[in-house]
């Protein structure tokens, strides 16, 4: 979503729909899209695709919803959601 400066993709919780997004600033900040343009935060996104759904994963499932069927990654999320995937996986 070039407008929202987001990259959007569709997950499934439950057999519904869920709008998922990542901000740019996410995308920057730790996953190597600094100074990227558009088509480079997107691929930033697919080269980290795993790692970022699984963060989104994790907030949707642990924090409280902001939106019923939508969840937002943004940066200041990620190293608290790092840490806690990261003791799920211990």
């Amino acid at each position: 979503d070039f407008d929202r400066d987001i990259v959007v993709f569709k997950g499934e919780a439950l057999g519904s729909s869920v709008a998922c997004g990542v901000s740019r600033e996410v995308l920057e900040d730790h996953f190597g899209a600094d100074n990227l343009d558009k088509t480079g935060r997107v691929e930033a996104f697919l080269k980290n695709r795993s790692k970022i759904e699984l963060l989104i994963r994790t907030k949707y499932l642990t924090w409280p919803v902001e939106e019923p069927d939508s969840v937002l990654l943004k940066t200041l999320d990620v190293e608290k959601l790092a840490q806690a995937t990261a003791r799920q996986r211990v």
